[in-house]
């Protein structure tokens, strides 16, 4: 992955195997970050939430909402992660089930989740920082398990940075447990 945002773009990589690690170490690449994975343990029952504003709801997401999307994405993502609106259509496109959680008919927060083989997988979830903590990032999660459970799926992942607290703490709250797998995310320079 290359981040351009910048004049300085940085360079990262994903090693999954051992060979990759130890060719990107030997080539002056450094860790920068983990990656570590959940799923989700779908025999504990989990109680959805009330939305705190009543002028609130989770609508499915809409390729006309991926400008909005990007604005989310880009003020919630430190610059490593960060989706370029182009790589959200592409991730909307290729997603069975994107939402996007309204406050007075403006977008808060979204998610884009895919499935594979009888497996979901959450695979993007930001929440505005001025509306954090009230409960939309666990809302649009509740709303996107119920629709996976409702059709037979109970094998759902999700990754996150070994560092992101909040997202842990959500996962571990909505009963996803650490899997024991992770990656490490090394960047050039």
């Amino acid at each position: 992955m290359i981040n351009d945002q910048s004049s300085n773009p940085t360079i990262a990589s994903l090693a999954y195997q051992k060979w990759m690690k130890d060719l990107l170490e030997m080539e002056g690449w450094i860790e920068k970050q983990r990656v570590i994975q959940f799923k989700w343990d779908h025999r504990r029952k989990t109680k959805i939430l009330r939305a705190k504003c009543s002028s609130s709801s989770i609508r499915q997401m809409a390729i006309a909402d991926i400008r909005e999307v990007a604005f989310i994405d880009q003020t919630c993502f430190h610059p490593l992660w960060q989706q370029s609106q182009e790589a959200l259509e592409h991730a909307y496109a290729q997603s069975v089930y994107s939402t996007v959680f309204e406050i007075n008919k403006s977008i808060c927060g979204f998610q884009i989740s895919t499935y594979d083989k009888g497996k979901a997988h959450l695979a993007r979830l930001a929440v505005l920082p001025v509306f954090q903590k009230q409960h939309i990032g666990e809302q649009l999660v509740l709303n996107m398990l119920k629709h996976v459970a409702d059709r037979g799926i109970k094998d759902i992942s999700v990754n996150t940075q070994q560092d992101n607290y909040n997202s842990i703490g959500l996962y571990n709250k909505l009963h996803f447990k650490k899997t024991g797998d992770s990656f490490p995310i090394y960047i050039y320079g």
